[in-house]
């Protein structure tokens, strides 16, 4: 939480490290569709598929989507073209946003009558 004067600026964050790829989506799938993300947010999604070798994918998830791969000396390299959005951090803010308030205004008024004792 950040106090300006006149505006607080809060923030939201999570300590998964592929949330921001679920929150906003990736490539042209993601810029295709990613409703739900924060009328705030404007995302700069890459337009070229990459490729994603085999150590950093389950090999399960790429034959399940049947990502196209290719097999080369330094081992299978998936095809991708990006996932639409599918977001979590937002809509749960969104949806608790009264009860943030409401606690907020709590927090503030206590620490207004301590200041004033």
């Amino acid at each position: 939480m950040e106090d300006n004067g006149d505006t607080a600026i809060g923030v939201c964050w999570t300590n998964k490290p592929y949330a921001t790829y679920l929150e906003f989506g990736t490539g042209p799938k993601g810029q295709e569709n990613h409703a739900g993300i924060s009328p705030e947010i404007t995302p700069a999604y890459t337009q070229n598929p990459w490729w994603i070798h085999e150590s950093q994918v389950d090999r399960r998830v790429a034959e399940k989507y049947h990502w196209f791969y290719m097999d080369t000396p330094d081992g299978r390299f998936y095809l991708c073209t990006g996932q639409p959005a599918y977001p979590f951090m937002y809509p749960a803010l969104k949806d608790s946003q009264d009860q943030i308030l409401e606690g907020m205004k709590a927090d503030f008024s206590a620490a207004i009558k301590e200041s004033i004792k």
